[in-house]
């Protein structure tokens, strides 16, 4: 299992608009262009500062699927995230699998 895992740092005024953005539109839209197995928001709650601090995991069965994903939509979704909230929210993104 390959875990894409986006960090989103945003300002604490827009967390919520950000989250809502998240679950409405950028999952949906994942799910109707069928990359990913599952998708998940998580909090992230280690380290000083992160109150609006989150994650989007999106999960693929293998490493084939994750490159699909990155070819043709990773930078549609990060693009639409610096449109919806420029100089607001600072994402990052890390590659993990499944042991």
């Amino acid at each position: 299992m390959i875990i894409y895992n986006l960090t989103l740092v945003s300002l604490p005024e827009i967390q919520m608009e950000v989250l809502t953005e998240i679950k409405s539109n950028y999952i949906p839209g994942l799910q109707k262009s069928n990359y990913g197995a599952s998708y998940k928001v998580m909090k992230i709650l280690s380290g000083e500062g992160n109150e609006s601090t989150f994650a989007l995991q999106v999960s693929f069965e293998n490493q084939d699927n994750y490159i699909s994903f990155a070819d043709n939509y990773e930078y549609i979704l990060l693009e639409e995230i610096q449109k919806k909230f420029p100089n607001q929210v600072m994402p990052f993104a890390t590659l993990l699998e499944e042991l």
